[in-house]
């Protein structure tokens, strides 16, 4: 079972598989963990709105690019953190996007990444990577596999530390997916650990208590 030494070995894990993306993940980490046991019941529902709301972050991502705010929010990540928030993510999801649009593969994708060649062929963006090579077929057959999971994760019934940990692990690797993609692309560690973690998650989901056994408070 996980214990508080692959907790921490997660979150070493997390922190040196990228910068501000990884630490910004570890925090919903933390945050989910300590707010799911009053939530357990909308577990299917908050993690199948985030897999909906993740390709919607990506488009208001690249929105606020040509907004006022998003340059007033770009000066405070630079200020605050000495990078930008437009890290150059923004041009290469862009232009995968037109490249998918203007040449009419919208069901279908266009392929290998052979435009991207000077970025290793990775787009930086589970769903932009998903649409560019699979198109929205592509883009369905995930939204599917990710929800599948999600609804399995639902009817956890047993909400104790392991699942909380879990399913806190789970929420911050969706996060990642809209800045990094390690599930299906650019094969890391990070992507074994995710893998594993969901892999666990889904085990704990297969295991229920009797009805008078369940605490949802956890421990």
């Amino acid at each position: 079972s996980l214990n508080i030494y692959t907790a921490i070995l997660l979150v070493i894990t997390l922190f040196t598989a990228t910068s501000r993306t990884a630490m910004m993940a570890f925090f919903i980490a933390i945050f989910v963990f300590f707010t799911i046991k009053y939530l357990h019941k909308y577990t299917f529902l908050i993690v199948s709105s985030l897999i909906l709301l993740s390709p919607a972050a990506t488009g208001i991502y690249l929105y606020l690019k040509h907004t006022s705010f998003g340059t007033a929010l770009n000066n405070l990540t630079i200020e605050v953190t000495g990078k930008s928030f437009f890290s150059g993510r923004d041009t290469i999801w862009s232009e995968a996007l037109d490249q998918v649009l203007q040449n009419g593969k919208f069901w279908t994708g266009l392929g290998s990444n052979t435009e991207f060649q000077e970025y290793g062929g990775y787009l930086h963006n589970l769903y932009v990577q998903v649409f560019y090579q699979s198109g929205f077929i592509g883009l369905l057959l995930v939204g599917i596999l990710l929800g599948s999971i999600a609804f399995a994760i639902g009817r956890t019934r047993t909400i104790d530390f392991e699942f909380r940990v879990l399913v806190g692990y789970f929420i911050a690797i969706l996060f990642l997916q809209v800045f990094e993609g390690h599930l299906i692309y650019k094969f890391q560690i990070i992507s074994l650990v995710s893998w594993i973690i969901i892999a666990f998650l889904i085990r704990k989901a297969s295991h229920t208590l009797p009805v008078d056994t369940v605490s949802p408070a956890g421990n």
